[in-house]
């Protein structure tokens, strides 16, 4: 419940109040006719990645520390050491990081499937790269700034990439039922 509390949804609202009007035109201007349904996946991809943004870099802004900022560019050190937490009485804590970091990028693997026409699985699992590779980078400049205290880690590319595949292979294994 707390996650939906904490969305910043004046943000939503303003994107969706400028959204809607901009979308009518260019598809009246373009003679573009698209179902409802395929609209409303576009609002609710523009709603998901506000939630993304919002929770991997802005609601960390100006919660800068001067900690000397992470950087792990080991692959599986620090999901090695969230799995050893978990004999322990960390285990939510390492619960939150390793199925947090799938799950928050599966619904984009999902999208991609559903925005773009014959999207491979190759195609899908790049763009979740990047994706999660953009957020660490800007995560990472931002810390260097002391505008917010969070680390770059390899391994967190390799969980949300791997939640982009699962959000693919959720909709490639329900086309083929």
């Amino acid at each position: 419940m707390s996650y939906l509390e904490s969305l910043p949804y004046p943000i939503m609202i303003l994107s969706l109040l400028v959204y809607i009007p901009l979308r009518y035109f260019y598809r009246k201007k373009k003679q573009i006719n698209t179902s409802f349904i395929k609209e409303t996946i576009y609002v609710s991809f523009i709603f998901y990645l506000e939630s993304i943004l919002y929770f991997t870099i802005f609601s960390s802004i100006e919660k800068g520390t001067g900690e000397i900022i992470g950087v792990n560019l080991i692959p599986f050190q620090t999901i090695i050491q969230y799995m050893k937490l978990f004999q322990t009485d960390y285990l939510l804590h390492a619960s939150v990081n390793i199925i947090g970091n799938i799950v928050v990028f599966i619904p984009l693997g999902i999208f991609i499937v559903l925005l773009k026409k014959h999207a491979s699985f190759l195609y899908t699992t790049i763009v979740g790269l990047i994706s999660s590779l953009s957020i660490e980078i800007t995560q990472l400049i931002l810390s260097s700034f002391n505008f917010m205290s969070r680390s770059f880690d390899v391994d967190d590319l390799i969980l949300n990439t791997l939640g982009v595949s699962i959000g693919y292979f959720i909709l490639a294994w329900k086309g083929k039922k």
